[in-house]
């Protein structure tokens, strides 16, 4: 430990990191929260349509961490099941509302918790 000490730079880094682990939790706790929501409500209107992405919640589970890493959600996921049936809205406003929430909201939540906690580490040093 006395290493971190040595190195100012390092020191404040292990602080922040000190300092934003509980906010950062509880963000992303309510990010799984939210998520498996979604998991659960695409179980129910997808698993007869797309066995192979919402057969049960814990394939829905990882479909939908799939899509928030963006991970070919539009192009392989949500367009497979959009094609299969005559231009459903409930596909496209499932998606969308999904990613659009999750990663313009929610995982801004946690960059500015990590913002506000390397801001407070800077003061108090």
């Amino acid at each position: 430990t006395r290493i971190f000490y040595r190195f100012q730079s390092l020191h404040r880094l292990i602080i922040g990191i000190q300092y934003a682990a509980v906010p950062v939790m509880n963000a992303l706790f309510i990010l799984l929260i939210f998520t498996s929501v979604y998991a659960t409500i695409g179980t129910r209107v997808f698993r007869d349509k797309s066995p192979e992405y919402f057969a049960d919640f814990t394939t829905s589970l990882f479909t939908l961490i799939q899509c928030l890493s963006g991970d070919s959600w539009a192009s392989g996921i949500s367009r497979s099941i959009f094609q299969r049936e005559e231009t459903e809205w409930s596909v496209g406003i499932f998606f969308v509302s999904y990613y659009a929430l999750a990663t313009v909201v929610l995982l801004n939540v946690v960059v500015a918790v990590l913002l506000g906690t390397s801001c407070m580490t800077r003061l108090e040093t």
